[in-house]
């Protein structure tokens, strides 16, 4: 089975989040114009970084933007005859600080760098959503911040969806674990046979209570029995929670 591609790339540009130093697994990759859409599972608690690059030198200047949660974080210049790569790992709200973004469990507001803040619709914090937050702020050493104009339309736009993996698993997005649906397996005791000039009488009875004893006992019988009863319980669980989802969803987009 292949890998699970860990990036998206259009237009010779490619982008991908890392987690614990790790690239995220992208799902339901999609390319609509010059905007490509994927889905990542998101970890609450965990550091994140944004990763850009283009494949081929820049032939002009051109500036790159991140943005989270609909607020921009950072910007980078790539100037003519250079190969355009850069990492967003952190927000700079002023000249001389920087803080670190984080992926956290959705609160009904939250303010993102102080100044600006933002509201989370009670319906979509009923989703088992995350959002972004910003770790400490951190002093660093002052540096120039460089202005730019945006002329025309962005010649490629990358977005990350997110969502807890549970959530992403529950609308279909990315495959179940197979841990919720797979039970413990164990292999049938095998009974040797014997060769037939043994076949006394009472090797017979001998025969008949190995066989006897190797038939499950009650106890493996019960526990078999209850995990079937957990697997179908997931698999019925799983399907509210889908059924859930989308009721949740089809209210958000009336109260939109």
């Amino acid at each position: 089975m292949p890998a699970q591609p860990t990036s998206i790339s259009h237009s010779n540009f490619e982008a991908w989040v890392e987690c614990d130093g790790k690239a995220l697994p992208v799902y339901g990759v999609e390319v609509n114009g010059t905007k490509a859409t994927c889905w990542i599972a998101s970890q609450a608690g965990k550091a994140f970084s944004v990763h850009f690059k283009m494949h081929d030198t820049c032939e002009v200047t051109y500036s790159g933007r991140a943005y989270v949660d609909g607020i921009k974080v950072d910007g980078r210049v790539f100037r003519p005859h250079t190969r355009a790569e850069c990492t967003f790992r952190d927000m700079n709200p002023t000249p001389t600080t920087r803080q670190k973004l984080y992926f956290s469990k959705l609160k009904t507001s939250a303010h993102l760098d102080g100044a600006k803040q933002f509201t989370v619709h009670e319906t979509a914090k009923k989703l088992g959503g995350h959002h972004v937050t910003l770790g400490d702020p951190q002093v660093i050493a002052p540096y120039r911040r460089t202005t730019t104009r945006k002329i025309g339309e962005p010649i490629v736009e990358f977005q990350f969806k997110y969502r807890p993996q549970d959530v992403l698993e529950a609308q279909d997005i990315i495959p179940v674990s197979r841990a919720l649906v797979a039970g413990p397996s164990k292999k049938e005791p095998k009974v040797q046979k014997r060769p037939r000039d043994e076949a006394t009488p009472s090797a017979r009875r001998s025969k008949r209570s190995k066989t006897v004893a190797n038939e499950p006992s009650d106890e493996e019988a019960l526990r078999a029995a209850q995990t079937r009863v957990q697997q179908l319980e997931t698999q019925v669980a799983l399907r509210a929670a889908q059924a859930r989802i989308r009721e949740l969803e089809a209210q958000l987009e009336a109260d939109d």
